[in-house]
């Protein structure tokens, strides 16, 4: 979405010349999320400098606090907090209300400030609820 919104804004019809004037600068921004150093949100973020020509490395990204958070202790201590604080939306998704998951994940996000690696919030979340003791 942010590619055709940015080509549209400066004119360009071909996808090829997207990062044309500076290919190792998309290069570099598709390898940092195939990597999972960054999430979409941080990519989002990230884009308009990636498209101005910026060579973001990793070594950018952990220095300015922008990596994705992978780590699961560090994760853990936001579910815990979010699943401590949460007991009644625990409980609906005990009995089956799947989609308050998504509440307590958007809680997880925003505790990390958008750093959190998604899918492991989401994999450390249901391991939460499921030994979650009221």
């Amino acid at each position: 979405g942010d590619v055709s919104r940015t080509m549209n804004e400066k004119g360009l019809t071909e996808p090829a010349l997207t990062f044309a004037s500076s290919p190792a600068s998309g290069a570099a921004f598709v390898n940092l999320i195939d990597e999972g150093v960054i999430n979409s949100r941080l990519a989002k973020q990230l884009f308009p400098r990636v498209w101005e020509g910026e060579v973001l490395t990793r070594e950018i990204v952990e220095r300015e606090g922008l990596a994705q958070v992978s780590d699961p202790a560090e994760i853990g201590r936001f579910v815990d907090e979010v699943v401590a604080a949460n007991a009644k939306t625990v409980d609906e998704i005990r009995k089956g209300k799947e989609n308050a998951l998504q509440f307590l994940k958007g809680q997880v996000m925003k505790a990390s400030r958008g750093k959190a690696n998604p899918t492991l919030v989401e994999e450390l979340l249901r391991e939460a609820i499921r030994n979650h003791r009221d």
